[in-house]
């Protein structure tokens, strides 16, 4: 029973102070918002029903050059992208969502489109994690063709008050 007792309250008070961000993104050409979640203990990324909250500390410790994101003070580059959505600081931790674009050749059509001399583009949406100016997480959101414009926003879910 004791030993029950110990391992419950360890489980309680490991999700009770989890840091929770929550993203709402937009893609302008279908007109559809998404909602995710990201437990930045645990890195579980999932679907969410609506982001809320207040909003993380904004940041601008990176940039993009050349379409590579590499940290503002310069350095080497650290992944592909096209375009910063948003980025924040939250529990020590840096988070963006970064678009990505690439020509895509994954069929027929899209070969013979290239061949006439218009690639079909698609965009890849990543939300990244860096601690220490190292990726910590990094999930690939969305992806989809022909697809330019976008916008996200970051929440901050409010902490569970802790059990007494």
């Amino acid at each position: 029973m004791r030993f029950a007792f110990i391992a419950l309250s360890l489980v309680l008070a490991t999700t009770a102070h989890a840091a929770e961000l929550r993203l709402a993104l937009f893609e302008e050409a279908t007109k559809r918002t998404t909602y995710h979640s990201l437990n930045l203990e645990t890195g579980r990324f999932a679907s969410a029903p609506e982001a809320s909250g207040s909003s993380p500390a904004a940041t601008s410790s990176y940039r993009i050059g050349n379409y590579k994101l590499e940290a503002a003070g310069g350095g080497a580059s650290l992944m592909d992208a096209t375009e910063i959505l948003a980025q924040a600081s939250t529990a020590g931790c840096d988070v963006l969502v970064i678009r990505e674009e690439y020509n895509s050749f994954s069929n027929p059509f899209r070969w013979l489109t290239a061949f006439a001399g218009h690639p079909i583009q698609v965009s890849k949406i990543h939300w990244v994690v860096f601690k220490d100016g190292k990726v910590l997480y990094r999930k690939e959101l969305q992806r989809e063709p022909a697809s330019y414009r976008w916008t996200a926003k970051l929440f901050e879910q409010p902490e569970p008050a802790a059990a007494q």
